[in-house]
C-alpha cells in the first residue's frame, strides 16, 4: 500500500512539473492594452525593414517584416523573403484591421505581433500605464553594456526579456518565457527613429 501511494505522489509532482505554467488565454487578455496602444502613443514616426526569425515550441520560421508606424496608423506587412505576402495588419487610431494570406498565416496572433512590436519600441512610460492595471511592469536596464528590455509580472518573475544590440545592425533577441517562444529581428533599413 505504502508503494502505491509513493508512486501515485511521484505522478502528481511529475504531472504538475508538466503542466504549462501559465494560463495562455489569460496571458494573451494582459497584454491586449499594450497591444491596443494607439500609433500616436510611440511619439515619433518609425519605419523599418526588418529579418525576422521566429521559434515557437522548436518550430522555426523566418520573414521579412516591413513595419511603418504614424500618428494615424501603424501597418505591418509579413512577406516570404521572395517578397510574397504572408499577412498585413494595420491598426489605426479606431481599431485593428487584419488582412491574413498566404499558407500559414493563421500562425500570426495580432495581439501578440502588435505587443511585441510595442515592447521593443515604444516608451516605456506609455507601457507602463497600459500594463498597470494588469499588475505588469515593463522595467529596462543596462548590463555589461548591453541595453535590457524585461517584462515583469506582480511577483517580479521575469516574462518577457528583450536584449538590443550594442551597435547598429545588430540583432534584437526577444524571448518570451511565458510560452516557448522566442524572436530575432535585425533591421534591413532603417528611414525613421528606433527605440
Amino acid at each position: 500500500m505504502k508503494g502505491g501511494a509513493f508512486i501515485t505522489a511521484l505522478l502528481l509532482v511529475l504531472l504538475a512539473a508538466c503542466a504549462p505554467r501559465h494560463d495562455v488565454a489569460a496571458l494573451r487578455e494582459r497584454q491586449e492594452d499594450v497591444a491596443m496602444l494607439p500609433p500616436a502613443s510611440l511619439g515619433h514616426p518609425l519605419s523599418l525593414s526588418q529579418a525576422v526569425t521566429g521559434e515557437l515550441a522548436g518550430e522555426g520560421r523566418a520573414l521579412r517584416f516591413e513595419l511603418e508606424v504614424t500618428d494615424e496608423r501603424l501597418v505591418l506587412a509579413g512577406l516570404t523573403h521572395a517578397g510574397l505576402p504572408v499577412f498585413t495588419l494595420v491598426q489605426s487610431t479606431k481599431d485593428v484591421d487584419i488582412e491574413m494570406k498566404g499558407p500559414g498565416a493563421e500562425e500570426f496572433d495580432p495581439v501578440y505581433l502588435l505587443s511585441d512590436i510595442k515592447f521593443c519600441y515604444w516608451p516605456l512610460e506609455r507601457l507602463n500605464l497600459a500594463l498597470g492595471p494588469q499588475r505588469l511592469r515593463m522595467e529596462e536596464k543596462t548590463k555589461n553594456g548591453t541595453r535590457l528590455r524585461l517584462l515583469k509580472d506582480e511577483t517580479r518573475e521575469t516574462l518577457l526579456r528583450i536584449i538590443y544590440p550594442p551597435h547598429e545592425g545588430g540583432e534584437i533577441l526577444l524571448r518570451r518565457f511565458d510560452l516557448p517562444y522566442r524572436l530575432r529581428i535585425r533591421t534591413l533599413e532603417t528611414a525613421g527613429a528606433g527605440a
